[in-house]
This record gives C-alpha cells, sequence and structure tokens, in this order.
C-alpha cells in the first residue's frame, strides 16, 4: 500500500489504515475526516480506494464460507444451545443503538 510520489511525501500505511478506519467506522464525511487528520479530501479518497482494494485481495485466504458439514455442525450447535435453528452465525450487535418505540 505504500506509493511512490513525485509531489510531496505519501502518506504512510499505518495513516492510510487509520483514515480508512475511521471512514468506515463513523460513516463520516471524507472532508471530516480528512480534517480530522489534517489531509485533503482526495487523500481520504485513496486511502480508502487503497486499503479497501489491498483487503479485498486477500479476503480469499481470510474469509471462507463453511463446507456443508461444518454449516451442519454450526447448526446443530445454535440449535441446542440457543433454541434457534438453522442459524450458521451471528453478529454481536450491542454497538447498534436500539431506539425504543413511543408505544407498547
Amino acid at each position: 500500500m505504500s506509493r511512490s510520489t513525485s509531489r510531496s511525501h505519501s502518506l504512510s500505511v499505518t495513516t492510510q489504515l487509520a483514515v480508512t478506519l475511521q471512514f468506515l467506522a463513523t460513516g463520516s464525511f471524507q472532508t471530516v475526516v480528512a480534517s480530522a487528520h489534517g489531509i485533503s479530501q482526495p487523500s481520504v479518497s485513496n486511502c480508502v480506494r487503497g486499503v479497501t482494494d489491498a483487503l479485498c485481495s486477500i479476503a480469499k485466504e481470510y474469509i471462507q464460507f463453511p463446507t456443508a458439514a461444518r454449516q451442519m455442525s454450526m447448526q446443530h450447535g445454535f440449535k441446542e444451545k440457543f433454541g434457534f435453528p438453522k442459524v450458521l452465525g451471528c453478529i454481536d450487535g450491542t454497538h447498534i443503538p436500539i431506539v425504543a418505540p413511543s408505544s407498547n
């Protein structure tokens, strides 16, 4: 992810990753992230593209759908432990705010 530039100094890989993670985690505008890191909006755009391209290029090495046998084992485990049938996995959503309905 490090690249050469003829204009000035390129951003470090650490900075590129920090910028991208802040952008993805906050859902903020690129200009806001740029201001927080003291860089330009186009630089944020380049960081996000570069980091996501790098992650996508190695994703198959780390993200794999379970085999049929593993799927059955996982489904059985969720059914036995939690009573949920046909579940392969779940995401901990404790960081997602839930607004209570105004009635009931």
